[in-house]
């Protein structure tokens, strides 16, 4: 704030400022009583900022994906160190804690293009969206579709379970495109929970 001032301000209200008639700050310890004078300050003016439609789709992505289910995420998309193999190993997907039985939603519309047991993935279903775009849900319990099969967006397709290489029930859900896996969080839409940054110690 510099040292010379016309005026000093001593409390804002809304549209108003109160100031004392001191010339300057240095003088200010020296005057007697200030006078107050009232005067109206200049009105606001607010910034403008440019929110994305609800449902815009994200960049990148060909439509806005569902979270598949309600739940924390325990472990996220990138290197990590592998719980069970214990070694470092790259993740391609987010993990999501839930009961075992827990319904499991296809994030967006696609045909069934997989649906069985896929090695460390356990049980998996596999969905072609079309132009490359494809999502995997693995350790299921139980698979509530067949290959060839078309689902809506938020339709059930499994439940939630343990298998493969899975330290306890949870979902992994990958989104690929052209088979390469992308961040999940980069096309979901908003958080399903009132947790947006819920990551725990769980299930992987």
């Amino acid at each position: 704030m510099p040292t010379e001032s016309r005026y000093r301000a001593v409390t804002e209200l809304p549209g108003l400022i109160l100031v004392s008639a001191l010339t300057t700050w240095a003088g200010a310890a020296e005057a007697g009583p200030p006078t107050i004078r009232l005067i109206t300050a200049p009105p606001a003016r607010a910034a403008t900022v440019r929110l994305p439609p609800p449902n815009a789709t994200p960049r990148g992505c060909h439509t806005v994906w569902h979270w598949p289910l309600r739940g924390p995420v325990t472990s996220g998309y990138g290197p990590r160190h592998h719980p069970i193999l214990q070694r470092p190993r790259f993740h391609a997907g987010l993990d999501l804690a839930a009961a075992t039985g827990t319904g499991v939603r296809a994030g967006a519309a696609g045909r069934v293009r997989r649906a069985g047991w896929a090695g460390g993935y356990g049980r998996l279903i596999e969905l072609d969206h079309g132009a490359g775009w494809t999502s995997r849900y693995a350790h299921l319990h139980t698979s509530l579709v067949r290959v060839g099969q078309w689902v809506d967006a938020g339709e059930v397709i499994a439940t939630v379970g343990a298998t493969g290489l899975a330290t306890g029930p949870h979902l992994h859900f990958e989104i690929r495109r052209q088979d390469r896996a992308l961040d999940p969080r980069t096309c979901l839409a908003a958080p399903p929970t009132q947790r947006p940054a819920a990551w725990v110690e769980g299930a992987r």
